[in-house]
């Protein structure tokens, strides 16, 4: 296990105030066992707005991709201590939450640049789109970030949302940057798959159209 010393300095680089890890194991849904839990978690990282105080900045560029590349080696790092390897993790999510003096562009800048998501796939061993999710508020504000499988996005089954929130974060100049996984589908999923409804639907239905991107 890495200790949390070893990203003391990095992370002080970017004012980092927690570092939060969450873990839910699901059991039963639905009131029925799930064959085998299902492990969702999210890494989050409370870090200082780094263009907090600066009124509009127009070029976001060099600091957004410096946060980025930091930020997605040691939210990954601790997402795989958390699933015990690459191969446990099968779906990803990124979400972040920019506190009030904020511009929601800021939190952007750092989750859809080019050092943070294809950094952090490529160290879980992933390939697909990441989906994600931002939004401005005060301390305590929830974030319902959503994921999809990390090499096939088009199946359904892994079409979930893990849920984030943290009691005194962010403050007002402050932003929350997270990552999420999860370790398998939806328990019990049962409504087919992109890449088989229209065999489901010949079969339920005679030629019956399902429309496409449903």
């Amino acid at each position: 296990m890495i200790e949390i010393d070893a990203y003391t300095a990095r992370l002080s680089s970017v004012k980092a105030r927690r570092l939060v890890v969450t873990v839910d194991d699901v059991l039963v849904e639905g009131g029925v066992a799930a064959a085998q839990p299902l492990r969702r978690a999210v890494v989050a990282a409370v870090i200082r707005n780094p263009w907090a105080g600066m009124g509009y900045v127009d070029d976001l560029w060099d600091e957004m991709n410096r946060v980025g590349n930091l930020l997605s080696e040691i939210l990954a790092g601790r997402m795989l201590e958390v699933f015990g390897g690459q191969d446990a993790i099968h779906g990803f999510g990124k979400g972040a939450i920019v506190g009030l003096d904020g511009e929601i562009e800021h939190a952007s800048g750092i989750l859809h640049g080019p050092a943070f998501g294809p950094n952090f796939r490529l160290l879980v061993g992933g390939t697909a789109g990441i989906s994600a999710a931002e939004r401005r508020g005060s301390a305590g504000t929830s974030l319902a970030i959503p994921t999809n499988h990390k090499t096939e996005r088009a199946i359904r089954n892994y079409y979930q949302s893990v849920d984030l929130a943290i009691a005194d974060a962010p403050h007002a100049d402050e932003m929350v940057i997270a990552f999420a996984a999860t370790g398998g589908p939806r328990v019990h999923a049962r409504v087919g798959d992109l890449t088989t409804d229209h065999i489901r639907a010949r079969s339920t239905a005679g030629d019956a159209k399902v429309p496409e991107g449903a």
